[in-house]
């Protein structure tokens, strides 16, 4: 299992890539979150993948700006992967 604290970031790649600008996003990196990106967002709710929670944390650690309309996109195949990833963060 990888160790939490070497984890800075991680990429998920989208099996269903979403609309972003002209172009598809099928990439997702993640930055490892700080205290203040976890502001209002409760990481037992995250813990049980309410998806709510996640709209609400990966706009602000995903190097790209996502926007409800975008996020409200994502293949639910594609969002398991997300929390899977984001896991790592949290070991």
């Amino acid at each position: 299992m990888t160790n939490p604290k070497n984890v800075k970031s991680i990429t998920t790649t989208l099996k269903y890539p979403i609309p972003y600008g002209d172009k598809k996003l099928d990439k997702i990196t993640m930055r490892k979150p700080y205290g203040g990106d976890l502001r209002g967002v409760s990481l037992t709710a995250l813990g049980t993948m309410k998806t709510d929670e996640l709209f609400i944390l990966l706009p602000r650690i995903s190097s790209v700006a996502l926007t409800d309309p975008q996020l409200n996109t994502i293949d639910p195949t594609d969002i398991l992967a997300i929390f899977t990833d984001l896991n790592a963060f949290f070991g």
